[in-house]
C-alpha cells in the first residue's frame, strides 16, 4: 500500500495520498479491495469513509512521480552542461573533443522512463512505433554549447535542456516526413526562425501536420 502514492496520474485519476491511507488503516480493521480492470487498477474505499467509492490507478505508472522525474532530468541536464563546458575548455588548449548526440540516450536509460511524454493518435502499439526526440538531440547539444560560450548560467541552460528533452512516439511514416525530403527534411534541425530560449518544443511536429497542438498527444498505455 505504501507505493500507491508514487505514480503519475492522468487527468481522470484521483490521487490517494499516504495521509488518507494512514488515516483509514488507523481507524479501520477491514482490508481494502484492489480490483484489476482493463484500464488499470481500482482501489475501493467504503463510502462511509470517503466521498468517492473508488480510485483508478494506472498500474504502468505506479512508481512514477512527475515532479521527481522532472528533477531527475534536470539533474542529468546539469551534468551535461558541466560536460559540455569541460569540452569547450579542452578545445581551448587544442585537445580534440566534441560530443555525440547519443549521449542523451545513454545518460538517461531507458529514455522512455524519463522523457517520453506520450504518443500521437495514429500509434496503436509503441513497440512498432518510432520514439522521436521532439527537438533533435544534436540541436539541444549545439544550443547548449552556444549558450555556454555566451556566458549563460549553467542553471538556466539546464532548465532549457530539460524543457526541450522530450520523446513522443510517432509512426514510421511520420518519422520519414520529419527526417527526409518526403516531408520537411529536418532530421537534425529545427525551423529557421526557431529559438532555443523561447521556441515551441513541438514546432517540427506542428510544421509537418503530425499534430496541431500538443494537447493532441495521448498518454502512453501499458504496451
Amino acid at each position: 500500500m505504501q507505493n500507491l502514492t508514487q505514480f503519475n496520474p492522468n487527468k481522470n485519476t484521483q490521487v490517494i495520498s499516504s495521509q488518507v491511507l494512514a488515516e483509514y488503516f488507523s481507524n479501520h480493521d477491514e482490508p481494502l479491495e484492489l480490483e484489476k480492470t482493463s484500464q488499470g487498477f481500482v482501489l475501493h474505499i467504503p463510502k462511509s469513509f470517503f466521498n468517492k467509492q473508488s480510485f483508478e490507478i494506472d498500474g504502468d505508472k505506479l512508481r512514477k512521480d512527475k515532479m521527481n522525474l522532472e528533477n531527475e532530468v534536470y539533474k542529468t541536464a546539469s551534468l551535461l552542461v558541466e560536460h559540455f563546458s569541460n569540452c569547450i575548455e579542452r578545445e581551448k588548449i587544442g585537445l580534440s573533443t566534441g560530443f555525440h548526440s547519443r549521449i542523451f540516450s545513454t545518460m538517461l536509460h531507458p529514455e522512455k522512463n524519463f522523457v517520453a511524454i506520450g504518443k500521437v493518435k495514429e500509434v496503436e502499439d509503441i513497440k512498432s512505433a518510432h520514439p522521436e526526440h521532439i527537438v533533435p538531440c544534436s540541436v539541444i547539444g549545439y544550443e547548449a554549447y552556444r549558450l555556454i560560450e555566451e556566458g549563460k548560467s549553467k542553471e538556466e541552460i539546464a532548465k532549457l535542456i530539460t524543457k526541450h528533452w522530450k520523446i513522443v512516439y510517432i509512426t514510421k511514416e511520420q518519422a520519414d516526413l520529419l527526417d527526409t525530403k518526403k516531408g520537411i527534411n529536418m532530421k537534425s534541425r529545427m525551423p529557421d526562425d526557431w529559438q532555443f530560449e523561447d521556441g515551441d518544443t513541438f514546432a517540427r511536429l506542428k510544421l509537418t501536420g503530425i499534430i496541431q497542438d500538443e494537447s493532441e498527444i495521448l498518454p502512453l498505455d501499458d504496451n
